[in-house]
């Protein structure tokens, strides 16, 4: 009993931070339907992605019992799409009221049921906020919540365009950085030592041996020839 008046209290304060949804008047008198404890909501959703951006749907199951010996006639399921998402399909006989999804129907006892409801997402909740469901169970259309559940969804959600440029503009700093080091260690490498003095050229050029046509004398002297001595 104090689970269900936990989860009643929870569920409305789901729904009165909805658009559109007053808190009921306490002082209010209202009608005591039989049974009208006995009646319990579960929410479950199943998505295309873990964390939701634009366009994605995500398929909501709501699971209705009524655990009481009597018949609750004027039963009503109610469930509440995030202001973020639109109403795509559902279990016949709902009435559609933007994000506001209505059936009404009676729930023998021991009864248990389901409802089924599809959303997609249309833009992500401005700062830090993140898609809410709530689905509830009342005994009718005046009557009070008994029961209800919430669903919360992770989003997917862009940089910043303030973060992106700084993203950027560190991303050019660092290939910069990189390109200078790069010319900076090619202007650094070390440059062939020269030849000591007097030693002979590795590799000297040919030197021509005179005129070589054909019927030309030519004279060979040999620059590594000894002196003769007396």
């Amino acid at each position: 009993m104090a689970v269900a008046a936990a989860m009643a209290a929870l569920g409305l304060a789901a729904l009165v931070a909805l658009p559109g949804v007053q808190e009921p008047d306490p002082a209010e008198p209202r009608e005591v339907v039989p049974g009208a404890e006995t009646l319990h909501v579960s929410l479950h959703k199943t998505a295309e992605h873990e964390r939701l951006s634009p366009g994605d749907r995500v398929e909501y199951t709501i699971g209705v019992r009524n655990s009481g010996a009597r018949a609750v006639t004027g039963a009503e399921i109610v469930h509440h799409l995030p202001p973020t998402m639109r109403y795509v399909t559902g279990t016949r006989g709902a009435e559609v009221d933007g994000g506001r999804v209505v059936w009404s129907r009676p729930l023998e006892a021991g009864e248990r049921t389901s409802f089924t409801v599809t959303g997609e997402l249309t833009a992500l909740p401005e700062g830090a906020g993140r898609p809410v469901a709530t689905a509830c169970l009342r005994s009718g259309a005046d009557g009070v919540l008994v029961s209800c559940a919430s669903q919360e969804h992770e989003v997917r959600r862009s940089l910043l365009p303030l973060w992106a440029g700084v993203t950027a503009a560190v991303v050019g700093l660092l290939a910069l950085a990189g390109g200078g080091a790069v010319f900076y260690l090619r202007t650094r490498r070390p440059r062939p030592a020269p030849a000591p003095s007097g030693a002979p050229d590795p590799d000297p050029e040919p030197v021509p041996d005179g005129d070589t046509r054909p019927g030309a004398t030519v004279h060979r002297l040999d620059a590594h020839r000894q002196g003769v001595s007396g």
